[in-house]
């Protein structure tokens, strides 16, 4: 695996730390890690304000060198920033800037293009309806999922790579079927003739790396952080695999029965060689392909995410009406989205054939616990232990 992925998907970090979110945490994060100025959110892996974020970016992008005159250990604040650029560059570099978050002009060029082509078409969408029917507080709502959703899955995708031992080709398994990929597990569905451990290794992280982004999804949620964290954990252990599903829809190939993550697929073999029964396997493609038929939007995926989150009804919270009140908050927002961007004849079932699934979900959910004891030790990192427990 290569280092992008292994600092992606870290498998070390303690499964409190990802789960802490004290207010002095937060007073932190509003200071430039590089300068002390006023951050305006994370920029290339870290908190900085735009000055450093510009001043970063450009360094990188026109390869510039530059020589401290003094002694190599010049402090750097808001005043005297730009006094030594040697020395900035070395904290952008320590405050855990990176270099290879920076996207090329090109990609830069791709983004703004498919930015645009989406509001073109929330314009044509708007101009089929009499009047919008969000509300304010429903849009920024939206935008500030859209948002989280956009920094913590799929800015990472591409960097997960599926790292393999002497197994067919990824081309030849993405030219089959469905139906031969399942077809060629063993009859009983366990795959434990042939368990490939660096699969299992891959697969524990990936189940990391998604436990982990649905962690930071959850937290850039202001209604969630408002929560005890008794209640955040309890939220987050109940949902994970549920986010981590309607998440890895979004990417899935109905036609191969795989997961496009940009770099590399993750198939159906690679899940029976980690040891995942078959019975299993062909429930998370059923629900995938039969979500796919309706060609939910990406506001729809992340709003189904979301409710998955804010579910009442898990054992043990303490603010159950609180959270009572966001989940209508959310079903509300889906529903006025829903009402929106589809002309009548689409709407009128729409909504609650999308919530019948997040009902399926559940018990995809139970078997997901079941399936998960029966999984070998490899798959188990600190996180997923803690998490799964």
């Amino acid at each position: 695996m290569n280092s992008d992925a292994e600092s992606t998907i870290e498998v070390s970090r303690s499964s409190r730390s990802a789960f802490d979110d004290d207010d002095e945490e937060e007073e932190e994060n509003k200071s430039c890690a590089v300068c002390g100025d006023k951050a305006t959110g994370y920029h290339f892996h870290a908190m900085t304000c735009e000055g450093c974020k510009a001043f970063f970016r450009r360094t990188v992008k026109m390869d510039l060198q530059f020589n401290c005159p003094y002694s190599q250990k010049c402090i750097v604040t808001k005043k005297n920033r730009r006094q030594c650029q040697a020395c900035r560059f070395q904290k952008c570099l320590k405050s855990g800037m990176r270099s290879d978050f920076i996207m090329s002009d090109e990609a830069v060029a791709n983004r703004r293009a498919v930015i645009k082509r989406r509001r073109e078409k929330m314009g044509t969408l708007l101009l089929q309806n009499d009047s919008p029917s969000l509300t304010p507080q429903q849009s920024e709502l939206i935008d500030c999922l859209f948002k989280a959703y956009q920094q913590y899955f799929i800015s990472y995708f591409p960097k997960i790579v599926i790292v393999r031992d002497k197994q067919q080709d990824i081309t030849d398994l993405s030219e089959s079927s469905c139906g031969q990929h399942l077809s060629s597990a063993s009859p009983d569905g366990s795959g434990q003739q042939s368990l490939s451990p660096f699969v299992i290794a891959q697969m524990a992280e990936i189940n990391t790396f998604f436990t982990i982004q649905v962690i930071n999804f959850a937290k850039a949620i202001p209604a969630f952080r408002t929560l005890p964290i008794e209640d955040q954990i309890i939220l987050l252990k109940g949902s994970v695999f549920e986010v981590s599903e309607i998440i890895s829809t979004t990417v899935f190939d109905v036609d191969t029965c795989t997961w496009d993550y940009g770099n590399d697929r993750f198939t159906i073999k690679d899940a029976i060689d980690a040891g995942v029964q078959q019975f299993f396997i062909e429930d998370v493609i059923n629900f995938h392909k039969k979500l796919h038929i309706l060609k939910p939007h990406e506001t729809e995926y992340i709003l189904m995410a979301t409710l998955c989150i804010f579910a009442p009804d898990r054992p043990g919270l303490l603010q159950k009406d609180i959270i009572s009140q966001v989940q209508e908050e959310l079903a509300a927002t889906l529903k006025a989205y829903i009402d929106q961007n589809y002309p009548v004849t689409k709407k009128s079932m729409r909504f609650p054939v999308l919530l019948s699934f997040l009902t399926e979900l559940r018990s995809l959910n139970e078997l997901h616990s079941k399936q998960i004891l029966l999984l070998q030790e490899g798959l188990w990192t600190p996180l997923l232990k803690e998490v799964f427990s």
